[in-house]
């Protein structure tokens, strides 16, 4: 008010009238407003990437396409870029370089595999394990190489259990996903407003020889026993849906061991939070469209506003819209059976349990090469 004040006072000093001052600035904040500001708004947001995984699964049953929650899921991800237009659209575009590299990769060395026994599937899922989680965690193009080591690992035991449709598995992969790319994309582009632009972000880049450089060549040891350790416990106990597995074990990696299992855990309670209710809603609405529909798009509303919540537990969001979308679609339209529904999500905890008792084993054996490292390095700082 003191400050109003003292603008009008030298508007009047000038000879301008205090009234024409105060219309101009009301002008000029008005011009400042961007149009609609609601559309700014993290409700509008959540509406619009509700909306793109809608119209992206709907786009999978138009085009029978036989495991739509995967085009439900790729939109739900590059949808969590927010507004800002361009990290959509490179993250849009590292998640269909990936998918295409993941795919070619998978169905070159999945056939050459059809044959050989689980040990050489067990060595080759570990060397490109551990390569790809390197070059997640020292590439600028991080996300490819996530979506690219999961496409690959699922062309590969797509190639060992049913070696003949391995040629319509990869196509069909590669469509959900970019289905859903394009379904979430479109809606956000023609929909979202153009976002104020992000300030200035350094990449972490960790020193050769460096503590953060001796984790991340940890974590890549871990991806690497956990690929055997999870073929050899499928084999023993005939556990279900490996291939759900494999990628809920890649997901949850991180380049930082303490993170990862916090990551792990978060990932486990939203699988509860959000596969639950998806298979309830799956129970309650079998072969209803609209009704099913509209569960869906709230669900999906309502976790991208926990994804949009406190940066330490949005996490929880992330994961429990992914149950949601595994819980609530079954096939080519509203759920008729929930039987593979519940394979998924328990797929999904197995993943996370596997990994984890692998870190678990591991740890104490990588945490004494950490101190050593620390120890070098307070040495070479005191000479």
């Amino acid at each position: 008010m003191a400050a109003a004040g003292q603008v009008a006072a030298g508007e009047v000093a000038a000879g301008m009238p205090a009234g024409e001052g105060a219309a101009r600035d009301a002008a000029m904040a008005a011009a400042v407003q961007p149009p609609l500001p609601f559309r700014h708004t993290p409700g509008y947001h959540a509406l619009v990437l509700a909306l793109g995984v809608w119209v992206a699964v709907m786009a999978a049953f138009v085009l029978h396409l036989p495991d739509p929650w995967w085009a439900g899921i790729s939109a739900w991800m590059i949808g969590q870029a927010g507004q800002d237009r361009k990290a959509m659209l490179d993250k849009a575009s590292m998640r269909f370089a990936g998918t295409i590299i993941g795919c070619i990769l998978g169905f070159e060395i999945g056939g050459r595999l059809i044959g050989f026994g689980p040990l050489a599937v067990a060595l080759v899922m570990s060397v490109v394990f551990w390569f790809a989680t390197r070059k997640r965690f020292t590439s600028p193009h991080s996300y490819a190489w996530l979506v690219a080591c999961l496409t690959f690992a699922m062309s590969v035991l797509g190639a060992v259990g049913n070696p003949a449709d391995l040629a319509a598995f990869v196509v069909a992969r590669g469509m959900e996903i970019t289905v859903g790319i394009l379904g979430t994309t479109l809606v956000v582009l023609l929909l979202a407003p153009p976002a104020r632009p992000p300030g200035p972000q350094n990449a972490v880049k960790a020193p050769p020889g460096s503590v953060q450089a001796m984790e991340i060549e940890h974590v890549a040891i871990i991806s690497a026993v956990t690929a055997p350790a999870i073929i050899g416990l499928v084999i023993l106990l005939d556990l279900p849906s490996a291939m759900q597995i494999f990628v809920s074990s890649i997901a949850v990696t991180d380049r930082s061991l303490g993170t990862m299992q916090t990551k792990a855990l978060q990932r486990l309670i939203g699988c509860v939070l959000g596969g639950v209710p998806g298979i309830v809603l799956a129970l309650l609405l079998p072969g209803h469209l609209f009704p099913w529909s509209l569960a869906l798009f709230t669900g999906m509303f309502l976790f991208t506003f926990l994804h949009q919540g406190d940066p330490k537990t949005s996490y929880f969001g992330t994961q429990a819209g992914i149950a949601f979308l595994m819980g609530l679609i079954t096939g080519s339209g509203p759920p008729t059976s929930i039987g593979p529904v519940i394979e998924r999500v328990i797929g999904i905890m197995l993943g996370v349990a596997i990994l984890l008792l692998v870190t678990i084993v591991l740890k104490p054996l990588l945490a004494g090469r950490i101190r050593a490292g620390r120890h070098v390095v307070v040495e070479t700082e005191r000479a």
